[in-house]
């Protein structure tokens, strides 16, 4: 395209988001055209800061910290043995943090 007609934004960032205009002009008259760009990123886990295997003493409270990022903000599920986590006498604290109080050795799907 000729004439400025295609603006190529490469690599982008979230730095990009916002809105872009183009306008056109001439003798007669001018024009325009906006456009809203939202760059979306996809989960990223930021394991460096908490171990991935927790011990813990019987009856002991743990907590287990799931810090991910990402736009839009990423939904985030705990499972134990492939079942949500939410049973009783388990605790969700917050999306990011988990509480486990007096953990059992068996597990049950929700209902």
């Amino acid at each position: 395209m000729e004439d400025g007609a295609l603006l190529i934004l490469a690599s982008v960032s979230q730095l990009d988001n916002g809105e872009y205009v183009c306008t056109a002009a001439n003798k007669v008259a001018t024009t325009k055209k906006q456009y809203q760009l939202k760059v979306n990123v996809p989960p990223d886990l930021h394991d460096n800061e908490s171990p991935g295997n927790v011990s813990v003493v019987l009856n002991q409270t743990t907590n287990l910290v799931c810090d991910v990022t990402g736009s839009p903000a990423p939904i985030i599920t705990w499972y134990k043995d492939c079942f949500p986590v939410g049973e009783p006498g388990r605790k969700r604290q917050s999306e990011r943090f988990y509480s486990a109080q007096n953990l059992s050795t068996k597990n049950k799907p929700m209902n």
